[in-house]
């Protein structure tokens, strides 16, 4: 009897350990973040990495460079993240790509929303010969695309042609799963 309540009590104990701050018990967006009990540290994976699309009202909206796939349940072959972040503290501009960091809780719905913790601005490139960086081609095609309220735009590949002296952004609308393909002039 002494033996089953001492299995007793060490297993509640393990449970109880099991379930407090840090135990791998995650919020909502499966990083440890989503309802602000934990915090992220440096070492930590950011929550989205993708392209700034439209900036509105001091807040940014940054969709995911990279789909997900969710065909295996019964969801979306091709899904792509979107986060309207605010309390960005850094100067961000549309067409440059970020990796973001959320403090607090995430507002799931499409687009999400969250409160930045954290911003780092990625390198643009600039290919030899170009004139434009990568970020100032998405946003010229980014204005090109009419981008209306309600569609949300995921960059899904960047490309400059030296022999044209063009730039190639292949886009797709997230609500219509729609491709553009939007060429720039690289002046």
């Amino acid at each position: 009897m002494k033996t089953m309540h001492l299995c007793l009590l060490i297993s509640m104990l393990i449970l109880l350990v099991g379930c407090g701050p840090g135990s791998g018990v995650e919020g909502m967006n499966g990083q440890g973040q989503g309802d602000g009990s934990m915090e992220n540290t440096n070492d930590s994976e950011p929550e989205i990495v993708g392209y700034v699309v439209k900036s509105e009202g001091g807040k940014m909206l940054v969709v995911s460079s990279e789909p997900q796939d969710f065909s295996a349940t019964g969801g979306l072959e091709e899904f792509y993240n979107a986060v309207w972040v605010s309390d960005v503290q850094e100067k961000v501009h549309i067409g440059e790509k970020v990796k973001v960091w959320f403090e607090g809780p995430i507002l799931e719905s499409y687009p999400a929303q969250a409160t930045a913790e954290k911003v780092l601005i990625l390198p643009s490139t600039q290919p030899k010969g170009a004139d434009l960086t990568e970020a100032q081609a998405i946003e010229k095609a980014l204005d090109m695309k009419e981008n209306g309220d309600e569609g949300v735009l995921a960059i899904k590949a960047v490309h400059y042609d030296p022999q044209t002296d063009k730039w190639e952004i292949l886009m797709i609308d997230t609500f219509e799963y729609e491709e553009y393909t939007i060429q720039i002039n690289d002046e």
